[in-house]
């Protein structure tokens, strides 16, 4: 506002208070020092107010895609259970449909495996969860039958079996291996107790044997996240009682850092707990985030889902609970930790919107960016570091592909700053063609 202005507004707010010639000098100046008030209150409304800083955004682009519906086996992924890639960039996958892990260069291209099923030495039963530790042995876990976790020395063409470590009386959960220290590693369990199932980091040494244990956040019982029963009557009068998920429900998350720290979130409302590994409280992130709204197609399919629940209740003689569908959806959808040690909070996605994202915290809790990626990419196996990631792709009939992303910030425009490093390549093992 100009001092012209600011003159025009007094002049006119004296006129309106009624100062002309007569009345007294104190009368005058309590007049005109009313004016001055009401003008700078007008000048504060119209000055330009501040814009609230902005995260900035950094948008994963893939460079890199290793996988084919027809083509060689070593190309074919029925159920990519773990990711991980190494310095030189070489990319190893873990399959629980195949049972083996797989090692493919910097360009995607296939070079070994390692594993059948099996509950001996280098013999995988359900593989999952890969992490290289500092040495860069690669972890392997095989949480649910055998409950064994083993790590491999890698060479530039294949694997040799250094270790195995197995847990005893717990039972492990489809988690990364945590290393602390090279004598020492830390994996989530849980154990059932008096009160229920109860989670845990037990640390681990590599004889097996349970150095420590530190609780992890309790289960949240299933009525306080809107799940119903549903009771089935038995022949000999006894009654089953199962719970059943209303539509987009809230979920009981725990995310688990790779030096033994984790994170606990409750998808119903924007806010995560963060611990060290000793399980003391280190930060809590919370945003006054509401979740997208529902689609008229999307609730037009749950209905449909809800329908034929109802039918299959029926052949029981039980009754499906009874749950309305929601005006929208929860605001977080996961969480993961990185092989950098950053929180991702990854929020839940319109129905109409093409694009993932998810914000990323420092082990503190201080925000550092907001990560956008394309559709249809799970990310949450957790293998990105600095400004590359590994991500797991549909493709069709059941069959998955692995893709590589690359990181790049975005102006205020909205482009890319920076040259890429990689170009666009995808590896199919039908034909290494550059499209």
């Amino acid at each position: 506002m100009s001092p012209v202005s600011f003159r025009l507004i007094c002049h006119r707010s004296a006129s309106l208070a009624g100062i002309g010639s007569s009345g007294s000098e104190r009368r005058r100046r309590a007049a005109w020092a009313a004016v001055r008030r009401v003008a700078w209150v007008l000048v504060l409304v119209a000055l330009p107010r501040p814009q609230a800083a902005q995260e900035p955004i950094l948008r994963g682009e893939v460079r890199l895609r290793i996988g084919s519906v027809v083509g060689e086996d070593n190309y074919e992924f029925g159920a990519v259970s773990g990711l991980e890639f190494d310095p030189l960039g070489r990319i190893f996958v873990s399959d629980r449909q195949s049972e083996q892990v797989r090692m493919y260069d910097e360009l995607g291209r296939f070079v070994t495996n390692v594993g059948r099923q099996g509950y001996g030495p280098g013999e995988l039963d359900y593989p999952c969860c890969l992490l290289l530790d500092r040495s860069q042995q690669l972890w392997v876990s095989s949480p649910y039958n055998s409950a064994r976790f083993q790590s491999f020395e890698v060479d530039s063409s294949s694997f040799r079996h250094s270790q195995t470590v197995a847990l005893r009386s717990l039972t492990p959960m489809a988690e990364p291996v945590m290393v602390r220290h090279q004598d020492t590693i830390i994996v989530a369990a849980s154990s059932v107790g008096a009160p229920g199932q109860r989670r845990l980091h037990v640390v681990l040494g590599l004889d097996g044997q349970i150095n420590g244990r530190v609780p992890l956040p309790a289960r949240q019982p299933p009525e306080s996240l809107g799940y119903k029963p549903m009771v089935i009557r038995q022949g000999n009068g006894t009654e089953d009682r199962t719970y059943f998920p209303p539509p987009y429900p809230a979920i009981d998350l725990i995310a688990h850092a790779p030096t033994g720290g984790f994170a606990h979130a409750i998808t119903s409302s924007y806010r995560v707990r963060m611990f060290d590994h000793r399980g003391t409280p280190i930060a809590t992130v919370e945003r006054d985030e509401l979740g997208p709204r529902v689609a008229i197609d999307e609730a037009a399919h749950q209905r449909l889902a809800l329908d034929s629940l109802r039918q299959w209740a029926r052949t029981f003689q039980a009754t499906y609970p009874r749950f309305e569908i929601p005006l929208r959806k929860p605001p977080i959808r996961n969480i993961w930790y990185d092989r950098d040690g950053r929180l991702w909070v990854q929020l839940e996605r319109a129905f109409e919107n093409t694009t993932e994202s998810a914000h990323v915290y420092s082990a503190a809790g201080e925000l550092l960016f907001l990560a956008e990626w394309p559709e249809r990419i799970e990310l949450a196996h957790g293998a990105i570091r600095g400004r590359v990631g590994l991500g797991v792709a549909p493709l069709a009939y059941g069959v998955e592909s692995v893709v590589r992303l690359e990181f790049l910030p975005k102006n205020s425009g909205g482009e890319e700053r920076g040259a890429s490093s990689f170009e666009l390549r995808d590896v199919s093992g039908v034909s290494d063609r550059q499209p």
